[in-house]
This record gives structure tokens, C-alpha cells and sequence, in this order.
């Protein structure tokens, strides 16, 4: 998931200073929060009824402004970006102090009767200064808390008329859930995150897919609460102790995405025309005829990894299904008219020039290394393989130097070209077969 910061901008002499919570100071003014992705889960409402009307708040002391924040108050632990950290929501006598304690940098503020700006359904919709101007004037964001009985979507939007972001998933903690299922003699509450490692949750899975695809607007929402999803068996996953246990749970990811890619396809060959459609199809049966080779190139084999085998599978397979599901989503809502933005393609990756087929005739490799160098393998049909290290020049480019001790030094640069694929062009080479394609573009054009 990529982290979003959303610093306040200097505008004259005059603006909120922010709240230095990752060393303990407080400024006492209102901030600006930081995302994080809670691991606990507060007391939360029991009214989950998504067709009750709209309530909005002008009071800090109505009894609904009460009843949904005071429910959220509580200390929160979570894994982000930057690493561990903590998130705080605390009742004070000017409102709600949301401080958000990261790894790196916190940020804080204060929700109150001011930037409350309604609560509907279960929803409690959050705004804030953003900018503050040095005439007084400030320009709002929007943070948006959804909340469920067991989970918490939180999102964001630029502007009240801007599209919704989606951020992460707080979900509870097996410690809080079994209290709350005490305090409120409800059996069963608990059964959710009682971890069975050996359980198939496919049908689970298919059920939150449904209900995401039922629920997003857009294909753009859909996917970002499929990475919701992800989040909440994340929690989960969390719990294994041993190295099947973490196999197993590896495994619940790739359910996820691949539940995901087979709903896409349902509807793509309903909305696609028959030449788009066997276009796609004849890419994505491809796809599926290289994956044993691709997981061969990339992982090794399981006589090289050992118990940490399918672990490392599922995680592969986990990746590219992922890539998969924003490739045929872009594709269809292309047919629907949809605006879709595919997320940033990682510098590391499988490119592959399959010349067609359901075979790797040709292949390209970038990864980090397990000393935490950045390797990369370039295997070319016909003509042999080599290996090397790269060094990021930006803007996709990667200055290539092979490694091999059998052989002279080769270099080149690797040209990542997003989703278009990938491309490798030798500068230097000794005499012999690799000395032919000196200046010469090699293309790998299918993604993994």
C-alpha cells in the first residue's frame, strides 16, 4: 500500500504549528493526522445499519457526537510504512485529541464540534486545515472513520467534492475482540479471530469479495477495499508461530486476489466485444501456462528453499495474481468509461519476452539481493545468462554490471517501462555473442 503524507504548506507568517509527538512534545493546537494502519480494535458501536438517516453534528455534547467518537477512543498499535507506531484517540474538555505516534514523524489534531462535519450512517466524516493562510483562512481535508462491529475503514478525500481515497483497515485484536464478546455475552463475536490455521477460508474470501464488488462505485474503490480485505487477513497472519503456520496463511493472500481476477473476468466477457475479449484471453492463458516458470526463474526450486518453499510460492504468485487483477480491471474500465489509475510498477519485477506463447523464450529479473544489493538476471534465448547488480539512475533507469567470475565485465541499461513491460540494451561486452547485441535493444514486453 503507498503511504500518503499530508503536510500543512507555509503560507505567510501565520499557520498551526504541528505537533512533534515522536518526541514528546505537544504543540496543543490542531494538526494534521498521519496514516497508519491500526491492529486494534476499540469497543465499537453495535449499529451497523447502513440505511439509518443521516445525523448531523453542530454540539460536541449531542449524544450522538458522544456515542460514535467516544466508542473509537483507545490506544491503537499498527504496522506502516515506516514501521511500527502508535495511534491515540482520547477524550479531552475541547473534543477528541487524534494523535497519530509514527516511526519517523506525528502528527496530531483535534476533532470537535468545529470539524465534525456530520456522522451518517457509520460513517463520521472528519475535516480539517489542511493549509492555513496567513489571513486566517484555511483550506480543508477530509478524513473519513467507517466502522463496522469488528473493523475500521478509514479514508481520505482532498476536498468535500473530492473522490474517496481509501488508506487502510484497522482491525480488532483477538485480546479486545474476546473482551468485548465478554462484556456483551454475545457467542461467537470472538469465533472470527480465533485463528484456525488449517481452516479454508475461500468461502469467507468469497464473501467479502461479493460484498466489495456489490459496495464500490468504481472499480478504482473496488480494488482499493480488496486491499482493505488484505489488511484484515494481515491482522490475522500476524498470529502464526510456526514456519507452516506462516505457509498456510501465505496461502490466504493468493485466495484474495484470485477470487478478485476471476469476479473481474466474469464481468469483463460480459461487457467485452469478441476481438478485445480474445485479446485479453489469449494474454491471460499465457500467463497462466508460464507461471511454473516463472516461479522456477524467480524462486528456484523447492530443493533450494526448503520448508520456506511455499511460503515463498505463495507469496510470488500472491504478487503477479495481484498485477493481474489491476491489468484486467484497467482493461474494463476502458469498456465502461471509467477513469483508472494503475498503480506506480515497481522497479523489481518478471519481465518476459514470450514471443505470444505460454513459454519464456527470454527473461529479465530485478530484485533485491539478500545482502540488500539490487540484482538483477537477464536471460536470453539462444544466446546464454547474466548476472549482475544495477544501480537506479531514476525515471525507470538501471545501469546494469554483470558479476559473473567466468566472464569479462558486461554492461548495459535496463529500461523499466512500467506496464508496458521492460528493456535491456548492452554499452560494453567482450568479444563472443554478447558483443553482437551492443547498442541493440532487447525487449521484454509481458509483465509479471
Amino acid at each position: 500500500m503507498i503511504k500518503k503524507r499530508f503536510a500543512m504548506i507555509l503560507a505567510g507568517c501565520c499557520l498551526f504549528s504541528l505537533a512533534a509527538c515522536s518526541s514528546g512534545e505537544s504543540s496543543g493546537q490542531p494538526s494534521q493526522m498521519q496514516t497508519a494502519a491500526w491492529t486494534q480494535e476499540p469497543t465499537l458501536p453495535e449499529n451497523n445499519e447502513t440505511d439509518s438517516p443521516e445525523t448531523e453534528v453542530s454540539d460536541p455534547s449531542s449524544s450522538v457526537f458522544d456515542t460514535e467518537l467516544e466508542n473509537l477512543t483507545g490506544e491503537y498499535d499498527y504496522l506502516s510504512d515506516n514501521g511500527n507506531g502508535k495511534l491515540i484517540i482520547l477524550k479531552t474538555s475541547y473534543g477528541y485529541d487524534i494523535s497519530d505516534y509514527e516511526s519517523e514523524s506525528s502528527y496530531r489534531f483535534l476533532a470537535n464540534s468545529s470539524n465534525i462535519e456530520k456522522i451518517e450512517n457509520n460513517r463520521i466524516y472528519i475535516k480539517y486545515p489542511e493549509q492555513v493562510l496567513s489571513d486566517g483562512t484555511a483550506i480543508f481535508s477530509y478524513y473519513i472513520l467507517e466502522y463496522g462491529k469488528n473493523d475500521i475503514n478509514v479514508y481520505y478525500k482532498k476536498d468535500a467534492d473530492g473522490e474517496e481515497q481509501f488508506l487502510y483497515c484497522a482491525a480488532a485484536a483477538e485480546k479486545q475482540a474476546a473482551s468485548a464478546n465478554n462484556e456483551n455475552n454475545e457467542a461467537g463475536v470472538n469465533n472470527e479471530f480465533q485463528v484456525d490455521f488449517t481452516h479454508d477460508y475461500s468461502e469467507d474470501i468469497k464473501a467479502d469479495i461479493d460484498q466489495v464488488v456489490s459496495s464500490s462505485a468504481s472499480l478504482q474503490s473496488e480494488l482499493e477495499n480488496v486491499e482493505a480485505i488484505i489488511q484484515k487477513y494481515h491482522v490475522l497472519a500476524e498470529k502464526a508461530q510456526s514456519q507452516s503456520e506462516m505457509n498456510l496463511s501465505s496461502k490466504w493472500f493468493l485466495v484474495i486476489w484470485d477470487t478478485e481476477l476471476n469476479n473481474l473476468w466474469s464481468r469483463f466477457s460480459n461487457f467485452a466485444d469478441q476481438q478485445t475479449k480474445e485479446k485479453i484471453l489469449a494474454d491471460q492463458r499465457n500467463w497462466i501456462d508460464m507461471k511454473d516458470e516463472a516461479i522456477l526463474e524467480s524462486i528456484g526450486s523447492s530443493e533450494e528453499n526448503g520448508s520456506l518453499y511455499p511460503m515463498l510460492v505463495n507469496s510470488f504468485l500472491e504478487e503477479i495474481t495481484r498485477d493481474r487483477v489491476y491489468i484486467l480491471a484497467n482493461e474494463l474500465a476502458k469498456i465502461k468509461g471509467e477513469s483508472f489509475v494503475m498503480p506506480e510498477k515497481s522497479k523489481y519485477g518478471l519481465f518476459a519476452d514470450n514471443q505470444g506463447t505460454g513459454d519464456i523464450y527470454s527473461s529479465l529479473i530485478t530484485r533485491q539481493g539478500e545482502s540488500g544489493d539490487d540484482e538483477a538476471l537477464v536471460s536470453i534465448f539462444g544466446v546464454g545468462e547474466i548476472r549482475g547488480t544495477f544501480v537506479d539512475n531514476g525515471n525507470g533507469e538501471l545501469s546494469f554490471t554483470s558479476n559473473d567470475a567466468d566472464t569479462r565485465i558486461i554492461k548495459g541499461i535496463i529500461k523499466i517501462n512500467g506496464w508496458d513491460g521492460a528493456g535491456f540494451t548492452i554499452t560494453e561486452a567482450p568479444d563472443g555473442a554478447w558483443a553482437w547485441y551492443i547498442g541493440k535493444e532487447m525487449d521484454f514486453p509481458f509483465v509479471f
